[in-house]
């Protein structure tokens, strides 16, 4: 690996998004809890007791469910959370990538346009104007799915 790859990937420059993914990871750490604590703590948790029953008279295979876990007010809230931060992982990883690609801090008006999900036609801004699919961020996706583009010098112009 070349020194400027291995410098790309230096976990520093990720340290934005691995904050992220390992508070994500606790909030579904708590979930699990609160789902076992919710099941009896009984690993692993049968959130859903059934059983099944053949209705003769209608040629019915019937499921029935003789136990439902009480689900927290909070479960909503934590699945939120971890679904949030994944999500603000990828942007700061995508920001990072950003910056390998261009060799410089985004401009204002690219950094309006690095985000996940990268979006590859033509979409609403809230002002109203259109904008066009002939963005930086919306190239660089095409760049890196090319074999070649992690060897490639970063300091090039996204044009």
């Amino acid at each position: 690996m070349s020194e400027q790859a291995s410098t790309r990937l230096a976990p520093g420059r990720l340290a934005g998004s691995w904050a992220k993914l390992t508070r994500a990871q606790g909030h579904v750490e708590d979930l699990r809890r609160a789902i076992l604590d919710s099941c009896g703590g009984e690993a692993p948790p049968r959130v859903l007791s059934t059983r099944r029953e053949f209705d003769p008279s209608n040629n019915l295979i019937l499921w029935i469910a003789e136990s439902l876990p009480e689900i927290g007010d909070d479960w909503g809230l934590i699945v939120g959370d971890a679904i949030h931060n994944m999500r603000c992982a990828l942007d700061h990883l995508w920001w990072q990538l950003a910056i390998d690609h261009l060799g410089r801090k985004p401009t204002e008006e690219e950094a309006r346009d690095i985000m996940f999900p990268i979006l590859t036609h033509s979409t609403r801004r809230s002002s109203g104007n259109t904008a066009t699919s002939n963005t930086c961020a919306q190239r660089l996706p095409r760049k890196l799915s090319d074999s070649n583009a992690t060897t490639q010098a970063t300091t090039r112009s996204c044009s």
